[in-house]
């Protein structure tokens, strides 16, 4: 970017302490001091700073780098060996963790300032082939703009912050046998969290699902189409698509609670543990501060900090290993191990296609799932020729077979609360070493042979994984006359065949659904 490019300069220092309670119980303690400081290197934009109708009185300057200050983490943790010989221990620890965001969402301000940075060139054959790559850029200036899109900072916003704590106990049971059980709670502090401030505060209906839609995408040009108005946008009074605001929330938590039984010995090792998870959060993962506001499914205020399940939401999930070695030839040691794993594919949401709630976006609606066919209104897409009896039989036969659809009727989906079938995988590995010698150095050739998804090679019908048939099963059309009721089409599954969704998943064809072998051979220098 000729004219940005934000600096910032960040500096920590970390003390700890160990300390020896007694003979059986240690605690180790310590602070994290974090400082950070971003360089002036923002391009101000005059005429936003001017703009007073952002969402909720925001105040918006381009130019103003977050004031960020030290950020302070104290931290403890313990381990407490309860008879003394290590056979129960009890440990934990809690503390605040911070870290840095990504930097794009900062730099996202830097270049989406308003300011006119590059202009365009269009290639329109007149232009001969130079290999001097600056030969045809357009000249930059800093020029103000009559339509663009903006990113701004909180002022007081500071980097992400969490809570963490964790407590566990691990039982030495004899003959290599031990017993874990561990829990742990996460807390967001200072989560990142992303509002677009173009979008009205004032004049949202209220649709008949309970949902708020708004009147138009943004405020500017004051008087503009967008109001119903026919005032031209300018450079003081600009056409102002997005601007996506970041600030900081502490929305969000995370559990999890795991038990691991384990036995070591000297050829054989087996591990088995179930955790059970749940992680809530109010912002989604994204590579730009754009992304990160408009791909987040709600049925609520799309700039509201409402919680739903992480995109990383795991419920239950068992994973379990088992490796035997055995020198069945002296000297040549064999090793067979398997891993079992037992989890859903993924979590994913129910929305629909297209904008009901009007703020611009057409995939971050939530669905909202009738309970009857008093509590939907539905209409033929092209070329569809069903009675609304029919399409009506065929959405409720399609919510009915779907167990998470059928617990929501009369509600709205919840993101990333569509948890897939369970998958039962199994991989397996041989190994087999084979030693010689040559003069006084041993070497030793290793060959591996891996079969992944070993269930599937068993069974093709073993170790696949499921995928949602659709996640968007209807598609939002209008609002009717009335002004608040949505009005949706339900497309078919296959339209040239007429057939319909019946299911809400399906076996997944790509390549974790099926068994993969691999051979290998290693050339070892002892």
């Amino acid at each position: 970017f000729p004219l940005v490019g934000p600096k910032d300069f960040e500096a920590g220092i970390y003390l700890q302490d160990k300390y020896r309670a007694t003979d059986k119980l240690t605690i180790t303690y310590g602070v994290r001091l974090d400082y950070s400081k971003f360089y002036n290197t923002f391009l101000y934009n005059p005429v936003v700073d001017t703009l007073t109708r952002f969402y909720q009185g925001i105040h918006a300057n381009t130019g103003a780098a977050p004031n960020l200050a030290v950020q302070i983490s104290p931290r403890i943790g313990f381990n407490y060996d309860a008879y003394g010989d290590q056979t129960l221990q009890i440990r934990g620890g809690a503390g605040l963790f911070q870290g840095a965001p990504p930097f794009v969402w900062i730099s996202n301000q830097a270049s989406n300032s308003g300011m006119a940075l590059f202009g365009s060139f269009t290639n329109n054959n007149t232009n001969t082939f130079s290999p001097d790559v600056n030969a045809y850029r357009p000249t930059a200036t800093a020029g103000l703009s009559s339509s663009y899109s903006i990113n701004v900072t909180d002022p007081n916003y500071k980097f992400p912050q969490v809570f963490k704590s964790t407590l566990a106990a691990d039982k030495k049971l004899g003959n290599g046998w031990t017993i874990t059980a561990e829990g742990t709670y996460t807390k967001q502090f200072n989560a990142s969290v992303f509002q677009n401030i173009a979008l009205p505060n004032t004049g949202l209906v209220k649709l008949t699902d309970g949902r708020w839609r708004f009147p138009y995408t943004s405020t500017y040009p004051l008087g503009g189409k967008q109001m119903g108005g026919t005032v031209a946008a300018t450079a003081n009074n600009p056409t102002i698509g997005n601007a996506i605001y970041m600030t900081n929330s502490s929305a969000g938590y995370a559990w999890t609670g795991t038990l691991q039984v384990q036995k070591i010995t000297r050829n054989f090792i087996f591990t088995a543990a179930y955790t059970r998870q749940e992680a809530k959060d109010a912002s989604v993962s994204g590579s730009t501060a754009a992304t990160m506001w408009g791909s987040k499914v709600t049925s609520d205020n799309p700039n509201d900090f409402v919680l739903g399940y992480s995109n990383n939401y795991m419920p239950h999930r068992v994973i379990a290993s088992v490796v035997y070695k055995h020198e069945f030839i002296k000297g040549h040691l064999t090793s067979v191990g398997m891993v079992y794993e037992m989890s859903p594919n993924y979590a994913t949401s129910y929305y629909v296609n297209g904008d009901v709630n009007g703020d611009g976006q057409t995939s971050n609606d939530l669905m909202f799932v009738p309970k009857d066919a008093s509590q939907i209104k539905l209409i033929n897409a092209s070329g569809d020729t069903r009675t609304q009896t029919e399409l009506w039989n065929q959405l409720d036969a399609f919510i009915a077979n779907s167990p998470y659809l059928f617990s929501r009727r009369g509600q709205f989906a919840e993101r990333n609360a569509f948890v897939l079938p369970r998958t039962h995988r199994l991989d397996l590995n041989f190994t087999q070493d084979v030693k010689f010698t040559i003069g006084k150095d041993k070497h030793t050739l290793r060959f591996t042979a891996d079969i992944y998804n070993f269930t599937n090679f068993l069974n093709k019908d073993w170790g696949v994984l499921y995928v949602p048939t659709t996640t968007t099963p209807l598609v939002f059309s209008k609002i009717d006359t009335d002004g608040k009721t949505p009005v949706y089409t339900f497309p078919y599954q296959d339209a040239v065949n007429k057939v319909p969704y019946t299911r809400s998943y399906k076996p997944s064809s790509g390549l974790g659904s099926r068994y993969q072998v691999q051979i290998g051979v290693r050339y070892l220098f002892n």
